[in-house]
């Protein structure tokens, strides 16, 4: 299945791409797709959405025979959907991160197939987040906002309390677990009072709430945004490991348009 042009298409061995229904919205945000264990695929439009028209969360079927709405947020209640996350530790646990203004985002979890949910969050820029990572003993993102300071946070499975972490210079749109349970997160460089480094970093954690600094990439200087875009890195779907880290970035130094594999180290102390 693949989704462009506000079109989902399935993609089929040998054969011409064929167009299966269309959504609100050009695509859907990196790793933001889910698939349960009986092969049904699920995702949120994502879209501009100044009007505040409803915004549908989709399944389609493993043969890409059918497809549904799972879910409908009525008007004015959210923006778009960010992702949809299946729980590795709980099972037919997903979770959906919509957003962007103050009282549109919270972290929504399903364990009925999206019938119901249950909320976390005030509606606040806090828990406005893109990419979630799983542990054990909790749920937790980077903040992806432009317009106030971004933070780590984490919601502790056991007890439903939210710890805020360290302070980050940029918002986090992207990331990623590795199968050696090492975490990464990319910050990125878009307009607002919350941006505060011109570059996009690699962050690096082992337990996806205390973060490092790997590596950077120095925005570009290509002017108007709208046109050259933000400064973004993000990996694809699939399984990731830290000997093969595969990033994709626009709007960077050394990482315009382009990929590169890369190999992450623990270093001394």
């Amino acid at each position: 299945m693949g989704i462009r042009g506000g079109v989902v298409y399935a993609l089929e061995h040998a054969r011409p791409a064929r167009a299966l229904f269309s959504i609100q919205g050009d695509c859907v945000l990196h790793r933001s797709l889910s698939e349960d264990s009986q092969g049904w695929m699920t995702f949120g439009e994502y879209f501009m959405n100044p009007q505040r028209q409803p915004v549908r969360i989709w399944r389609v079927s493993p043969g890409l025979d059918h497809w549904e709405i799972a879910h409908q947020f009525k008007a004015n209640a959210v923006r778009h959907v960010h992702g949809v996350y299946r729980d590795p530790f709980e099972k037919d646990a997903y979770w959906v991160t919509v957003g962007d203004f103050e009282g549109e985002c919270h972290l929504l979890l399903t364990k009925d197939r999206f019938k119901t949910f249950t909320s976390f969050g005030d509606g606040s820029q806090n828990y406005r987040a893109v990419n979630l990572f799983f542990t054990k003993n909790a749920v937790t993102w980077l903040t992806d906002s432009n317009l106030k300071l971004n933070h780590a946070f984490r919601l502790l499975r056991k007890t439903g309390q939210v710890e805020m972490g360290q302070a980050l210079d940029g918002s986090v749109w992207y990331g990623c677990s590795t199968r050696e349970g090492v975490f990464f997160a990319f910050t990125t460089v878009e307009r607002g009072p919350a941006i505060l480094s011109r570059e996009s970093s690699v962050l690096v954690s082992e337990d996806a709430f205390q973060w490092e600094k790997a590596y950077s990439f120095q925005k570009d200087f290509y002017k108007p945004l709208q046109l050259f875009k933000y400064g973004v890195i993000s990996c694809p779907s699939g399984e990731m490991s830290v000997h093969e880290l595969y990033l994709s970035g626009e709007g960077l130094v050394g990482l315009d348009g382009c990929s590169l594999k890369a190999s992450v180290e623990k270093g001394e102390g």
